[in-house]
């Protein structure tokens, strides 16, 4: 069985690099709007508008390619864990039950369940992708047309009608076909691809499972938010064999699109055996799920609908960052002085729009308790330098009267003098435990973003590999274990107002020695290499005599 909160993010670690190719396309479109510009003669520009939609085509096609080993080495991954997840639950019940089931790497049934679901989903998966091309180049296409048209009818001059194609090219950001004809956001339609696929594919090895140690009856997982549909079935019983008393895989909707183990559906299932096994939702409890409200400013909210509330909010952030690395790739590409003036206007007040949707996004998950999903808000190949210009712009445009910008505390990871990098060197985390370290902060709001550009050049002026200012971290491009283990502290201690009762410094100072503290208690766990283990053990002295520095001179609060 995987639980309803595996299901919710097995897919995040895909969001990377959907969102670095959504990203990249996004703004090749835009360039090339601004490679074609406009011409009075409609023949020149159709001839201008089919070399640069032939280029785009190519430069999608290489952009797939480029990106499908990993994608694929993800996707595998992200089934064999679930596989070996979803057999080792079970057959803990199984054993509990006095049977011996099979493990899966055992069992060629169960393994060639996986390899087909694997390789189904992947099929789905590169399809879908493919079509990416031909939608961009009509999204491409329809942008031209529509700013040729603006312009010779006068509504628009030659500047404005630019502007609007590249925002109307990336209002939707890169959308997938289906037979159909229709259409959905690349992240969204492989994301609900990869978890139908994964759920769908466990559900199955479960019920062989099941019926290889002879167990008729399954419980159904329950969580809060589910689907109406979905409610008044989850945490029921199900009886494989459909015997009366119990609901049967037709009641549930098995194998439909909409039901148990359809597009998007967090549930599963796992065995139960009468007189054995205890029932994990009671009556009581159900109805507590199903009925789950929310309070946000003096109204309570259904759970569900306060849910797609915040996937709304998110969404918003998401178009704006879309939007901004649009922006910024069209600006960067044109040669006409009035044209890249005005589109400096139109990133800083993008910009300022990216802070008030972030704003809201985080009132409401404030006031509702609901926990942030950066994997549904991160536009990856957006986080880096355009970030910086971003804050840049939005600066500018406070001073101009927007409103302030909040201060937060800096907590900087130093850098040991004569720091090296390369093989020969520091040795840089791996992508594994990089993940497995940041994964859950991510989750709980952690903003996590490559230093680049003013804060490449801010770390280095401060002789830091990195920094946390309130939710958000940066990272040089060497960080080291210590590095990434040391700031997600940070997150988690500024998320937990630790020692916040003290002035600045005296936080600062406390955090600091908590935080290296920590690091020295997992040094073992992940294996941090001696000298990093010295540079922080140097570092916790130095803060040490800082704080009985502090202490001496009275500046030091003992309460």
């Amino acid at each position: 069985m995987l639980t309803p909160d595996y299901l919710l993010h097995c897919t995040d670690s895909l969001t990377e690099l959907l969102d670095a190719y959504d990203n990249a396309v996004v703004a090749d479109i835009a360039r090339r709007i601004v490679k074609t510009g406009y011409v009075t003669e409609t023949a020149k520009h159709q001839l201008r508008q089919a070399q640069q939609m032939g280029l785009l085509y190519e430069d999608i096609i290489r952009e797939i390619a480029q990106r499908t080993n990993a994608t694929d080495s993800m996707v595998r991954a992200l089934f064999e864990d679930a596989g070996v997840e979803t057999v080792q639950t079970d057959n803990r019940l199984y054993t509990a039950a006095g049977l011996r089931p099979t493990d899966l790497r055992a069992s060629p049934a169960m393994l060639q369940m996986l390899q087909a679901g694997y390789e189904n989903t992947l099929g789905t998966m590169h399809n879908l992708t493919l079509t990416t091309a031909n939608t961009a180049q009509q999204a491409y296409i329809s942008a031209c047309d529509l700013a040729m048209l603006q312009v010779q009818s006068g509504a628009m001059s030659y500047q404005q009608a630019i502007r609007a194609a590249i925002q109307s090219a990336a209002s939707d950001g890169t959308r997938v076909l289906y037979p159909s004809g229709r259409t959905d956001r690349i992240e969204v339609a492989v994301r609900r691809a990869v978890l139908t696929g994964v759920a769908k594919t466990c559900r199955t090895i479960g019920e062989y499972n099941a019926a290889s140690c002879g167990c008729d009856l399954m419980e159904l997982s329950a969580h809060a938010g589910a689907r109406p549909s979905h409610a008044r079935w989850q945490g029921q019983l199900v009886s494989l064999s459909g015997k009366r008393g119990y609901l049967s895989k037709d009641d549930i909707g098995y194998g439909s699109g909409d039901g148990f183990g359809g597009y998007n559906c967090r549930h599963d299932w796992y065995p139960f055996f009468p007189g054995i096994s205890k029932r994990n939702y009671s009556p009581e409890k159900l109805e507590q799920l199903e009925n789950m409200t929310i309070n946000y400013n003096g109204q309570e909210i259904p759970y569900y609908d306060a849910t797609q509330e915040q996937r709304r909010l998110e969404r918003a952030v998401w178009d704006c960052k879309l939007r901004l690395s649009a922006t910024d790739a069209a600006r960067q590409e044109t040669t006409d002085p009035k044209l890249r003036a005005q589109l400096d206007e139109d990133f800083a007040r993008q910009s300022k729009a990216l802070r008030e949707a972030r704003d809201k996004l985080a009132d409401f998950q404030t006031g509702t308790g609901l926990l942030p999903d950066t994997s549904r808000t991160q536009v990856y190949g957006y986080g880096r330098s355009i970030s910086q210009k971003a804050v840049s712009a939005q600066k500018r445009v406070d001073k101009s009267g927007g409103g302030g910008i909040m201060k937060a505390t800096e907590m900087f990871r130093q850098k040991p003098r004569n720091r090296k990098i390369g093989e020969d060197g520091k040795k840089r985390i791996d992508q594994a435990t990089y993940h497995r370290i940041v994964n859950p902060a991510i989750r709980k709001g952690a903003n996590i973003q490559l230093a680049d550009g003013e804060w490449k050049e801010h770390l280095g002026k401060n002789r830091a590999s990195a920094v946390t200012i309130g939710d958000t971290i940066f990272f040089t491009e060497d960080a080291t274990v210590s590095d990434v283990l040391e700031e997600v502290h940070h997150f988690y201690q500024n998320k937990s107002g630790l020692n916040a009762k003290y002035d600045a410094k005296q936080r600062e100072v406390m955090n600091e020695i908590e935080a290296k503290e920590y690091l020295l208690s997992v040094k073992e766990k992940y294996n941090i290499p001696p000298e990093e283990i010295a540079a922080t053990e140097e570092q916790l002295r130095n803060y040490q005599q800082m704080k009985e520095e502090m202490r001496k001179r009275g500046d030091w609060d003992e309460d």
